[in-house]
C-alpha cells in the first residue's frame, strides 16, 4: 500500500512540474512578439469595407474586439483591449477609409484575426505596434510567474508527500 501512495504522490509532482513547461511556453510566446519587427509583418493596404465591435469566438471563448474588414483582404484583422474601450478607434477610421494595416498572416479557426500589430491612415499611426507588444507582455509576467511557482510547489509537494515518507520509514 505504501508503495502505491508514494507512486502516486511522485506522479503527481511530476505531473506538477510538467504543467509549469505550459506556463513558460506562454512567457515563450509572449517575449517572440517582443521581438517583432514591422518591416517582417504582412502589410496590406486597402479601403476600409466595415468596421466596428464584434464577439470573437475562439475555442470556447468569446471576447468583445474591434474588427476591421478591408477590401481585398479575405480575412477579418481585429485588436482586443482588456479594457474593452474601442471608441477612439471607431471614430478614427471610418467605411471608405483607405488604411495600411501589419498583422501576422496565419491561418485560424477564429473569425477574426486579432493578430493586428499596427494600423495606419493617411500617414499617421492610429494603432501602433507598441500596444500589441505591451498586450503580450502579460504573457510573459503571467507565464513566468506561474512557471516558477508550479515548480516550487511540485518541489515543496515532492518533499512533502515522498520525501518525508522515505526519512520516516528509515527510523
Amino acid at each position: 500500500m505504501w508503495l502505491r501512495t508514494r507512486t502516486k504522490f511522485t506522479i503527481y509532482s511530476i505531473i506538477i512540474f510538467l504543467t509549469s513547461g505550459i506556463y513558460f511556453f506562454l512567457a515563450y510566446i509572449g517575449f517572440s512578439h517582443q521581438l517583432l519587427d514591422i518591416k517582417t509583418l504582412d502589410r496590406f493596404s486597402g479601403r476600409v469595407i466595415e468596421r466596428g465591435v464584434a464577439d470573437r469566438k475562439s475555442h470556447k471563448n468569446t471576447s468583445s474586439v474591434f474588427y476591421v474588414t478591408i477590401e481585398g483582404l479575405s480575412e477579418t484583422l481585429g485588436i482586443y483591449r482588456m479594457e474593452k474601450d474601442y471608441s477612439g478607434l471607431i471614430d478614427k477610421i471610418q467605411p471608405g477609409d483607405t488604411i495600411t494595416v501589419y498583422f501576422l498572416g496565419k491561418v485560424i479557426d477564429e473569425n477574426i484575426n486579432i493578430d493586428l500589430v499596427q494600423i495606419e491612415k493617411d500617414g499617421q499611426v492610429i494603432v501602433h505596434g507598441s500596444e500589441f507588444k505591451k498586450k503580450h507582455l502579460s504573457l510573459i509576467y503571467a507565464g513566468l510567474i506561474c512557471g516558477l511557482f508550479s515548480v516550487g510547489f511540485s518541489i515543496w509537494y515532492y518533499n512533502k508527500h515522498v520525501g518525508r515518507r522515505s526519512t520516516s520509514t528509515k527510523n
